[in-house]
Formats: C-alpha cells, sequence, structure tokens
C-alpha cells in the first residue's frame, strides 16, 4: 500500500467493525456501538479494538479475541450445569428488580440467596398458601413470592424453576458469545488488506 497521512484517514475496528478515525494511524477510543453488529449484549466499557490498527490493515487482534470466547463459553456452560443441578439447600437465583434513585435509574439484576417458604392461611381459613421470602442485600427487608404454577408449592420446587429461569439466561449469553465468535471467524477468514478510507471534507 501506497505510504499515507492515516490522520486523514479512517478504519474499522477489527473487534466491533465500528468506523472510526486513525488518530496517529490507529483507531481512536470506541465503545461497543456497532450498526447491524453491535447485538451481542455482553460488551461494555471501551472497545479493546481502540489504539489498534484497524481491520483494513491487521487482522491480529482476531485470534486472541476468538480463543478468549472459545474459553468464556465453555465456562458459561459449566456454570449453567451447576445452576441446574438438583436442588440440595433452600438456596437458589432470584432476578431482582433494583428501584432506581435521583441520580440512577432502575435495573434488574440476577442475586443467590436464601430462600424461607412459609405456610399462609386466610383470616377466615377459606384457602392457604405458600409465601416464599428472601432477605434484601442489606438485610432490611424482605421480598416475597406467594406460591402458584410459575414458583411450584414447595421451597425445593421453587428453587428449582428460579434456577431454570437464570440458566435460561445463561443460555442467552452463550448464544450471544457463540455468534460473536462465528462472526470473528469469518472475518478472520475473510482478511486481506485493503486500503483506508479518506476522511470526507469537513469531518
Amino acid at each position: 500500500m501506497a505510504n499515507k497521512n492515516k490522520a486523514s484517514f479512517k478504519g474499522h475496528c477489527q473487534l466491533c467493525d465500528r468506523l472510526q478515525m486513525l488518530p496517529g494511524g490507529k483507531m481512536a477510543k470506541h465503545g461497543y456501538t456497532v450498526a447491524n453488529r453491535g447485538n451481542w449484549g455482553f460488551f461494555n466499557g471501551t472497545c479493546a479494538g481502540s489504539d489498534e490498527l484497524p481491520y483494513e490493515q491487521s487482522a491480529a487482534l482476531l485470534p486472541p479475541m476468538i480463543a478468549e470466547q472459545t474459553r468464556v463459553i465453555a465456562n458459561l456452560e459449566k456454570w449453567r450445569e451447576e445452576v441446574l443441578s438438583p436442588v440440595v439447600e433452600q438456596k437458589c437465583w432470584v432476578h431482582e428488580y433494583v428501584r432506581g434513585s435521583y441520580h440512577r435509574s432502575g435495573y434488574y439484576r440476577w442475586r443467590y440467596v436464601d430462600v424461607i417458604a412459609t405456610p399462609r392461611t386466610s383470616q377466615d381459613g377459606s384457602y392457604s398458601w405458600i409465601l416464599f421470602t428472601y432477605k434484601s442485600e442489606d438485610g432490611k427487608t424482605e421480598e416475597h413470592f406467594s406460591a402458584g404454577s410459575d414458583t411450584g408449592k414447595d421451597v425445593v420446587t421453587f428453587c428449582a424453576k428460579m434456577n431454570a429461569k437464570k440458566a435460561d439466561d445463561i443460555s442467552r449469553n452463550i448464544k450471544n458469545h457463540n455468534e460473536y465468535k462465528v462472526w470473528l471467524e469469518k472475518r478472520l477468514a475473510n482478511f486481506k488488506v485493503t486500503d483506508l478510507i479518506p476522511r470526507k471534507e469537513g469531518e
């Protein structure tokens, strides 16, 4: 390739395909927001392709990232198997809502908790149910689920059902990592050195 003033050119990130300017010939710092390919759902923060050569000039970052995805997928599959193992104690994963504050929006998170099953009866004695409770992270309040078709009628069944939901979440994560790995492998197989993209007037 002809020697070019790379500061006047743009290129695509090796790891996420984002188009960025090339200050000093390397990718500008950027996050993982990627048109068409940024929906894997597990990235956060600065992309590891920042401050590296663009895909037009190098694919050196792809093999180690493919190996990393293989490792992550294996660990997630092992974790999913552990989560789905038979319940032997009154503990399980719950997907709880964390209330927001003035500075932060509310969000959901997974937490592994101790569960207590308490039989309850209506005031007139006409019906009864099981209340499953667990402590908030600070231990100050109790969160609860009433027994129903989605919880089971005893604490072991309740914990198994909650863990199955956590396993489904892990499965979605595995799927995302697998899709990203396939994308990286195709990207590596199709790599060839190409020209950088000239910066347009006014950019």
